[in-house]
Order: C-alpha cells, then structure tokens, then sequence
C-alpha cells in the first residue's frame, strides 16, 4: 500500500470570533446553486518569468488554480496510473483522483491485473493542445489506452473526472477482451466520473439531487441504451446514470452480486435480463421495471447525502487517528497515543497500519467539518512523519497538531454559544 503524500500546506484561515464563525457556518449552510462543472479557478496573480512557481500541496484532490507551465515535462506512475503533466502539482493531484477512482471502480468491477502504467493520463496545456474537445481517448495496437485531457484555468474538474472514468472504464473492458471496449455503455462511463466529482466534493451530492427533482426522469432504457449524447443531452443523462449506480449499488446486498450485475452491464449484456438475474422475481414485467427504478430513484434523490461531518463527528475522528496499537511481545498489544509511538517506528505492522491509514485519507479533509480541517491536516502530517528518521521534525508536528485541535475546540465552543444565544 502506497502512502498519499500529505504536506503541511492546505490550511484554511482561521476563524477568530464567534460572529465569524456563524457567518461562515450561515454560508455554508445554502444550498449549492448553479456549480455543477465547478471550475477549476486560475490564480488571482499570474506569475511572472522572474517570480518562484507556485506550489500546490497535494492534500487537495484538484489543483485550485494552474500553476506556471515551465521546467521539463513531470512524469509520475503509480500502478496502471502514467500521469505525464507540464509541472509536479498538476501531476500529483491528476494521479491522486485516478487513485481514487480505482478505489470506487472496485467495488463494484473486479479489477484486472494491468501491467504498471498501462493507462496513460496525459496533461496537455491548452496552447500546446491540437484538439478541440475538453479530452481525447485512444488505444495503440497493443492495447494501452491513453486519454489526453485539454490543461488551463478553464479545465472543470466534470471534465477531468469525465476523462479518467472513460479511460479507466475502457482499459478494463481491454483487459477483458479487445472486442468489449466498444460494448462498454456510456451511461456507466458517466456514472462512475460523477461518483469521482461527487466523492472529491462531497456536498454536492444534495446538488445532483435537487437538480434531478427538478427535471424529467429518464427511463431505465434510455439511460442504458445511450449512445453519443449530444450536449444539451449530456447533464441530464450524466445526473440519471449516477443515480442508476448508485441506487443499484444500494440495491444488491453483497459485493459479489454487485460485481457479478455491474460486470456484465459493463461487459455490454441485455440490461433488461442481467437486472432480472440480479433481482428474481421483483419485476412481472417492463413496465414493473421502470416503476421499480422511477419510485426507488425518487426516494433516494429525497434524501439528504451530504457526508460532511458534524464537529462531534470531526472530534471522534482525530481522537481515533490519535492512536496506534503497538505490539508488546507475546502478550497482544499496547493502544499509544502518535507522540509515544517514536521508538517503534520500525515495528511491520505499526507501519503497515500507518500506510492503511495514509491511503485511505485523501477524502477526509473534503469531509471533516471546516472548523477541524487544519487539526486534521496537522495530525495526518505527524503520522507521514512517524514513518521517517526526522524526530526534531515529528515532535515538532506534534505540537502543532495539539495547537490546532486546541484552537478548533475553542472554535467549536464559541459555534456552540452563537447557536445557543
């Protein structure tokens, strides 16, 4: 298991008053109007030839703004992922949502063995691209798919998640057989790159539903059956393909009988008979299967699904990433908290542990409540740098997570007393 990098920037402003606080909490309390493609925004001041190139931590899934394209071409590869970029940030936060999207694609998809770099992922600066289309996918006669995405301060992140879904999608259909790439239904295609945007922006679920409610529902087969949507067609269609997904995704009741419907669905198999295989005897007929999907979409684009968490929610999560279970000897093990645990850096399974936690933490700063984020950040720097020989700059980190926490609980207090008075 490989760790995500997590760096010490990334630090939202600190909230220093409790009518403050209120206002932010006021905010982002509205709903989320009109940002379905939110875009990525280009930075308030272009830098100049002369200034430092501006760099992003990699703890954010998107980049926020396109840094300065100079220096040799960056290269990273991690697995089947080939991320080749015009900088490092761009790269490294493209390969952490490709990343990602392999952890949702598996559990509903087994996921082939690929060769390491196998999908290639390449950045191409808006002036230097020869395409008009937002991005391009393509397979070489050995079958290594590549899609080139169209790279500049205009890039949405729909796009981007668009293209890794389409790219993603097709190698596995080549993993399986040559012929099934062209089988492969758009409508999973699209379902899987609004899961990424969705898992990469967590709020803006509740924002696909109420877009939903308030146009048609599309049919089971025309979802299932299309084919180069046009694109006034393409929101409506990309809304319905993941909720489709996602409510078949409720639906199953074990990883294997997920796997086995989403497989042949992706494979090109008749919808109609793979559902009914899935689901014996729930539909008498055709008209029993679009009502089954009409009420269970309905009920489910009326519920809330914003995953953000409370600040109980956000405390409970610090205090159980604060702790590791080191061995000792042959009678079980000790529960330690971070700053205790130096000495047995080198233990297997402490580092085995620590790595779990690493790749499994790219979501948490977009889901913990804002007024624990930096605490969060802090902390999941101390745990990177338990596995390293830095000790002056672990317990430095230390402090500053118990810094951060401290200053987020008096937040949480004075949020606690503006809400009461």
């Amino acid at each position: 298991m490989r760790p995500v990098s997590i760096l010490p920037g990334g630090y939202i402003p600190r909230i220093r008053t409790w009518r403050r606080i209120s206002t932010v909490l006021l905010f982002l309390a509205l709903p989320v109007i009109g940002h379905a493609d939110s875009q990525i925004a280009a930075p308030a001041q272009p830098a100049t030839s002369d200034s430092a190139p501006v760099v992003l931590p990699p703890t954010q899934s998107v980049p926020t703004g396109v840094r300065p394209l100079r220096g040799p071409p960056v290269v990273l590869s991690v697995g089947p992922f080939e991320i080749d970029a015009a900088d490092q940030p761009s790269a490294q936060a493209v390969l952490s949502l490709a990343q990602h999207l392999r952890k949702i694609i598996s559990g509903d998809l087994l996921w082939p063995t690929f060769p390491d770099g196998a999908i290639t992922i390449q950045l191409i600066p808006t002036d230097l691209a020869n395409f008009t289309e937002q991005y391009v996918t393509s397979m070489d006669r050995e079958g290594q798919h590549t899609v080139r995405i169209r790279w500049g301060p205009d890039t949405a992140l729909s796009d981007v998640c668009l293209a890794l879904s389409r790219v993603t999608l097709e190698s596995i259909a080549g993993a399986h057989d040559q012929s099934a790439v062209g089988k492969m239904p758009e409508w999973l295609k699209l379902a899987y790159g609004k899961m990424l945007e969705a898992e990469t922006k967590p709020a803006i679920v509740d924002e696909f539903s109420s877009q939903t409610r308030a146009q048609p529902l599309l049919s089971l087969r025309q979802i299932m059956t299309a084919q180069n949507p046009t694109a006034a067609d393409l929101p409506l269609l990309e809304l319905n393909a993941y909720w489709l997904a996602s409510f078949l995704e409720d639906r199953c009741v074990t990883t294997a009988s997920t796997q086995q419907l989403f497989g042949a669905l992706a494979l090109g198999a008749d919808p109609a008979p793979a559902l009914d295989a899935a689901f014996p005897g729930h539909f008498a007929d055709a008209r029993d299967l679009e009502l089954w999907w009409e009420v269970g979409c309905r009920d489910i684009t009326n519920e809330r699904h914003s995953p953000v968490y409370s600040m109980v929610q956000s405390r409970a999560l610090l205090d159980r990433l604060e702790f590791v279970d080191i061995p000792r000897g042959n009678t079980g093990t000790q529960r330690t908290r971070l700053n205790d645990a130096w000495r047995a850096r080198a233990d297997k399974s402490l580092r085995e542990h620590l790595a779990t936690v690493m790749l499994e933490a790219g979501p948490l700063p977009y889901r913990i409540n804002p007024v624990y984020k930096n605490a969060l950040l802090s902390l999941l720097r101390v745990v990177k740098l338990l596995s390293d020989n830095d000790e002056k700059a672990f317990h430095a980190a230390w402090l500053q997570y118990q810094s951060d926490r401290l200053e987020a609980e008096e937040d949480e207090a004075g949020v606690e007393k503006a809400m009461s008075s």
